[in-house]
């Protein structure tokens, strides 16, 4: 299994979860977001901890009210992925509705690998913040392609996401650790499956994260508990039990698993 703390650079309080997640507990690979404010404090945080393996975090939506992520391209050369406002869309919904052009989003993520690397990190693979290559058929074999070139894993050949737990097992009350334990048998022998996680501490950055739909509170909530689903006791024992590897991407070959 592969362990992911996506949103890296999103903010410090982002940072110091998934270093606390990566020192006491079972995180291998960060997820960055180049075009997130605390990139620089990403990238120090990186630098000492070379056992981790970073990914570039492709994102080309901003779906937070009072938070925006600014393109690493020119507005100019990527209009199609901006909304009237001159933003990037809230949402892969909003974007696929608007029209835009799939070249549009490797020109934008082109600039956001070389602001990564300019930063110090070489990433080893790359995935997408908020899921968006469905609005358009030609984007998967445009993202292998560009992987391909730029020496990354993509994440969709890498593993496959963890399963759900039953539906039988489900409860609205369970923590995303519970969730994961509960989706452990549902596993099948010789699969690679990526769990990741929002590591986030909390704080006055993390209280600007929400949306009319989501607020902060909630946002916050949810991302304490994805920062101890990489701390619980039961789930690292379980995967002991299980003789599950925590792997990095790295650990896989280039082209998939």
């Amino acid at each position: 299994m592969l362990t992911q703390g996506d949103d890296a650079g999103c903010s410090r309080s982002a940072n110091a979860a998934i270093a606390d997640a990566a020192d006491r507990g079972l995180l291998r690979n960060v997820s960055v977001m180049a075009v997130g404010p605390a990139l620089d404090d990403a990238a120090a945080m990186l630098a000492s901890r070379p056992e981790l393996c970073a990914g570039l975090h492709g994102t080309i939506h901003a779906e937070w009210d009072r938070v925006k992520w600014q393109p690493a391209a020119s507005r100019s050369r990527i209009s199609s992925l901006l909304g009237d406002d001159g933003e990037f869309y809230a949402s892969p919904a909003e974007m696929k509705s608007g029209g835009f052009d799939p070249l549009d989003v490797l020109t934008e993520l082109q600039a956001q690998l070389e602001r990564l690397r300019a930063a110090g990190i070489q990433p080893d693979y790359f995935d997408t913040h908020m899921r968006f290559e469905w609005t358009d058929a030609r984007l998967g074999p445009l993202l292998r392609a560009w992987c391909a070139s730029e020496g990354l894993r993509y994440y969709r050949d890498a593993a496959q996401d963890w399963p759900e737990p039953q539906a039988e097992d489900e409860a609205a009350d369970q923590t995303p650790a519970e969730r994961a334990l509960l989706a452990l048998p549902r596993l099948r022998p010789g699969g690679a499956y990526v769990l990741l996680g929002h590591p986030d501490l909390g704080g006055e950055e993390l209280r600007r994260f929400g949306s009319a739909g989501y607020p902060a509170e909630a946002v916050a909530r949810d991302r304490r508990l994805e920062h101890e689903l990489f701390l619980d006791a039961r789930l690292a024992a379980a995967l002991r039990e299980r003789d599950i590897r925590v792997l990095r991407y790295s650990d896989l070959p280039l082209g998939g698993s």
